[in-house]
């Protein structure tokens, strides 16, 4: 893949991740008004990733074929972005006294790129994107 296919593919992740981040924050910003932290960053994190799994399927990673396989990885890498994203919010929550908001923030860059990385590398890597990639 040339670098500007790259460049251009981490441009429409982040734009994909901006949704997602979106939601989720929406999400956990009304789910903290009836739910305590954790669950209600884990549903919004869920609702995130719906968002998420969608745009980057069809428009970053262009993939179109139907997969059962592909949604499974997709939900392993996401369940694995799940814990991470609520043990970082957790952990920062704790270590900075509550800030809320600094603990979103710290949860959406870890857990971001670590799903990013997985995503590209084993749940959309496609048999078409290998050939492209190795040519």
């Amino acid at each position: 893949m040339k670098l500007t296919e790259q460049v251009k593919e981490l441009a429409k992740f982040s734009v994909a991740g901006w949704a997602a981040i979106l939601t989720d924050y929406g999400v956990y910003s009304a789910l903290l008004l009836v739910l305590p932290h954790a669950p209600a960053k884990a549903l919004a994190f869920t609702a995130g990733g719906a968002v998420a799994y969608l745009i980057n399927k069809y428009w970053t990673f262009g993939q179109t074929r139907k997969s059962i396989y592909e949604v499974v990885k997709f939900a392993i890498v996401n369940g694995a972005g799940l814990g991470l994203n609520v043990g970082v919010n957790e952990l920062v929550l704790s270590l900075s006294g509550g800030n809320t908001n600094l603990a979103f923030l710290a949860a959406v860059a870890i857990a971001g790129t670590a799903i990013y990385l997985a995503q590209k590398f084993w749940v959309f890597r496609g048999k078409a994107r290998v050939k492209e990639e190795l040519s």
